[in-house]
């Protein structure tokens, strides 16, 4: 018995033996073997990475504010534009009209500065006229005060002029006066003598227009003319110093205490415009940019709490990758704008061009090892891709770039 089990454990180790040389010498490499790297294979400085497709930009959205959720504006699927609203609270429309009553407050308080300073510009306007035309009137009032002054009246030739028509104006009257001797004895109604009076009249009066002239070319003003021209004179130059002093009290001023009040007004008027329209804001959900919306976790009658995610927005325009699993070794190979190739679980025959556009400088620990975060941007993008498709990234570095 003992015989026949030594027996078959000798054969079961010969055969174990036997074995072992067969498995050695087939393993021994083929000298004539290929030894060229697959064709699939990445290339060796290449930088392989799992990845998830995201889109360009994405938002988790939630209301700043409770309430009870009066409208529901969009759906799922829904494209929307910035600032379009998706949810609205039952307390917006009393803030609507809050924010209405603060525009009025508003515009109430403006109109009053504006005018406060439109009726300060006017007065400053009205200053000026009265002072210009003050100043005109003064201009007026010293030439005729200077012409009246003995030796200003006229001018040395207009008195000459006036002397030598005076001295004619004597002569034609003396000449006159011979005619009219020799007829003067015929009676009233003798046409000679009624032509040589009425020539001798005119000569009179010609004579004496040509003296007073003369004499108010060469004298003086009376004394009551004069006190009448230094009166003009004085009430003239009083109206422009009261004019400049008018004119300096509203120049470019406005009552202190008025404009205080006025300009506290609005700025009071102001903060609650934008504390209801902050209010107003805070109770509704608005797109944050052009996109679809994904979903909305929300019913019509609903009590909302602030801060809890409802909508989510993305902008599916472009898509990226977003690696999950990019250790730290491979990291501080890539560099923004290396190219890659991307290929899809799911797309498995579509193989994506991308560059990398971001790459994290903050490590982040998943199981046990340090990965950071790139991102790529796809070229062109390509209209099957969803979002959080799994994808395999590979990374050609451009080992030469500066860091």
């Amino acid at each position: 018995m003992n015989n026949k089990l030594l027996t078959a454990f000798a054969l079961l180790l010969l055969l174990a033996l036997l074995l072992m040389g067969c498995s050695a010498q087939g393993a021994a490499p083929d000298p004539g073997a290929d030894l060229t790297p697959s064709p699939d294979l990445p290339p060796s400085n290449a930088v392989v990475a799992d990845g998830r497709v995201i889109p360009v930009r994405s938002a988790e959205l939630s209301l700043e504010t409770g309430g009870a959720v009066s409208e529901i504006l969009a759906a799922e699927g829904d494209a929307v534009k910035e600032g379009q609203p998706l949810v609205r609270l039952s307390s917006a429309d009393q803030l609507t009209a809050a924010v209405a009553s603060a525009q009025l407050q508003m515009i109430t308080a403006r109109q009053a500065l504006n005018t406060l300073m439109d009726d300060a510009d006017l007065a400053t306007a009205n200053a000026m006229l009265e002072l210009a035309n003050a100043r005109d009137a003064l201009k007026d009032t010293e030439y005729r005060w200077r012409v009246q002054q003995e030796g200003y009246r006229a001018r040395r030739d207009v008195v000459s002029l006036a002397e030598a028509r005076f001295l004619l104006a004597e002569d034609a009257l003396e000449r006159a006066e011979n005619v009219y001797a020799n007829v003067s004895d015929r009676d009233n109604d003798d046409p000679l003598r009624a032509a040589v009076l009425e020539e001798l009249v005119a000569a009179q009066d010609r004579r004496n227009d040509l003296g007073r002239r003369l004499n108010w070319y060469t004298g003086r003003p009376s004394e009551i003319d004069q006190a009448i021209l230094d009166a003009e004179l004085a009430e003239a130059q009083a109206r422009v110093q009261a004019g400049e002093r008018a004119y300096n009290d509203v120049r470019d001023s406005v009552d202190p205490d008025q404009l205080a009040v006025a300009q506290a007004t609005l700025a009071q008027a102001d903060a609650q415009l934008k504390a209801a329209e902050t209010a107003l804001a805070q109770a509704e959900l608005r797109a944050p940019f052009d996109g679809v919306v994904t979903a909305i976790d929300l019913r019509e009658g609903e009590f909302v709490s602030p801060g809890i995610p409802v909508a989510w927005v993305a902008d599916f325009s472009e898509w990226r990758v977003e690696t999950t699993d990019l250790g730290e070794i491979d990291a501080v190979n890539v560099r923004v704008g290396d190219t890659a190739t991307v290929t899809l679980d799911a797309l498995p025959d579509v193989e994506l061009t991308a560059t990398v556009d971001s790459v994290s400088g903050f490590g982040e620990t998943k199981q046990g090892d340090i990965t950071y975060k790139a991102v790529l941007r796809l070229e062109p993008p390509y209209p099957e891709l969803l979002w959080n498709m799994t994808a395999y990234v590979t990374i050609l570095p451009n080992l030469t770039a500066s860091p």
